[in-house]
């Protein structure tokens, strides 16, 4: 897993308001998140995960391979969302 100053050098230039400099711009984008392994987060690749008791009602009774995926889902939502914010 990747430490939080890993992503510390995820700086690209300023795009230009014409857009002049849109060719560099793009690649400075994908090398900066290639070079930190997040490129499917910018791709879309990385899904976001899907909680599984969504749409549920209080009466649903899990699987026991269910409830696995329910308490797994929010160290995975927390990993997701760390990495996904750090391309934004």
């Amino acid at each position: 897993m990747a430490k939080d100053s890993d992503y510390s050098s995820l700086q690209v230039p300023t795009l230009n308001v014409d857009g002049s400099n849109w060719l560099y711009y793009k690649a400075r984008v994908k090398w900066a998140v290639g070079s930190k392994g997040l490129t499917g987060h910018l791709s879309g690749l990385v899904p976001k995960p899907e909680d599984p008791a969504h749409g549920k009602d209080s009466s649903w009774k899990p699987t026991t391979a269910k409830q696995k995926l329910v308490s797994e889902y929010p160290e995975k939502m927390k990993y997701w969302s760390k990495h996904d914010g750090y391309i934004k």
